[in-house]
């Protein structure tokens, strides 16, 4: 079965060998204090650092369980705080809903799918919220536009979900205090582990918490290549292999671009088209296709073949499917997704 779902998705293929040597060799039942673990801790981040561009002497990396909780812990870390976000599908909206558990005051600004982000100083909030690129349809922020935010708002830090693009686009790290990421879409991993990046400017205005993901003591444990919890140890294995197989986030970032604008082409030419967003925020990672056809048909044929396809999300639900291109899928599997939209017939 080749999965195209927008996360979870395909995996590395030579992860089935590395787990079963992970545990074969014992890592997954030390004790994650252990020296064996620290090292492997500490040979992750590094990996992190270099092959994703991730500054090290601005920037550290820390380990939780899942983007949903990054939605938190860098808010919960501002103390009394006002957050701005700027989103244009549901998964940015989502981060606004559980920051209105959290932050005192909140500036919301959804935008249409066609709407470039506004360049504009939104009055100094502490954190501008941003989601990378949005999984509901296939949004990506371009990174001039995500640079110049920041320098219209210098005194805000910028938060960045990139679950759908860490590992598979660049980021401007430069330009970014916060930024998270799930391990089960661009990085090719199974799911229940996510990287947590944070500058040095985040963790200066951290303030001490009582929640069990607290910021200062994410980074405490961090420091010393440990984790403040009894962490995947299989999970940071499997993730520490895929960074030792995959080459730099320049390189992997210009063969996604290479094979979405072939992917974009055989949409077109089957009578559909891409969900209109505004001129450069499309998505190489997650294509959002919009058919005139039933989506649900297109799926269920998609199956049938050998083929998992994403359902529309959203206001997109009932006119759209979504595809995944990240750097786990194959050529291969690409290509035959391609023939069967040629023969696709309903």
């Amino acid at each position: 079965m080749i999965n195209l779902y927008p996360g979870p998705s395909e995996v590395y293929p030579f992860l089935a060998q590395e787990a079963t040597t992970l545990i074969q060799d014992g890592l997954v039942t030390r004790n994650h204090r252990s020296a064996l673990a620290m090292q492997m801790i500490s040979e992750l981040k590094s990996l992190l650092h270099d092959k994703l561009d991730i500054p090290k002497a601005t920037h550290h990396i820390a380990f939780i369980s899942s983007a949903t909780e990054g939605w938190e812990v860098g808010l919960q870390a501002l103390g009394e705080h006002q957050s701005a976000h700027i989103y244009h599908g549901a998964f940015g909206k989502k981060w606004k809903k559980y920051a209105e558990n959290i932050s005192q005051s909140i500036i919301d600004l959804p935008l249409e799918q066609d709407e470039p982000l506004p360049l504009l100083d939104l009055g100094e909030p502490d954190m501008i919220c941003l989601t990378h690129c949005e999984t509901s349809m296939g949004c990506l922020l371009p990174s001039a536009h995500i640079e110049k935010l920041a320098k219209l708002n210098p005194n805000s830090l910028i938060g960045l979900d990139a679950t759908s693009s860490m590992g598979g686009m660049s980021i401007p790290w430069h330009a970014i205090d916060y930024g998270f990421a799930s391990v089960q879409k661009c990085l090719g991993c199974p799911p229940g582990l996510a990287v947590l990046v944070y500058s040095q400017r985040m963790l200066d205005r951290a303030t001490p918490t009582t929640y069990y993901n607290d910021l200062l003591s994410i980074h405490k444990n961090s420091i010393k290549n440990q984790t403040h919890y009894t962490p995947n140890l299989l999970g940071l294995g499997l993730l520490k292999s895929v960074m030792q197989h995959v080459a730099s986030i320049n390189v992997i970032e210009q063969k996604l671009k290479e094979r979405a604008e072939k992917i974009r082409a055989v949409i077109f030419e089957v009578g559909m088209r891409i969900i209109d967003v505004a001129p450069h925020y499309q998505s190489d990672t997650v294509i959002g296709v919009n058919t005139p056809l039933d989506p649900n048909e297109i799926i269920a044929k998609a199956e049938k073949a050998g083929i998992i396809l994403g359902k529309g999300y959203g206001k997109w639900i009932d006119s759209s499917f979504r595809i995944a291109n990240f750097p786990a899928q194959s050529d291969e599997n690409i290509d035959r997704f391609l023939r069967f939209m040629r023969n696709l017939t309903l």
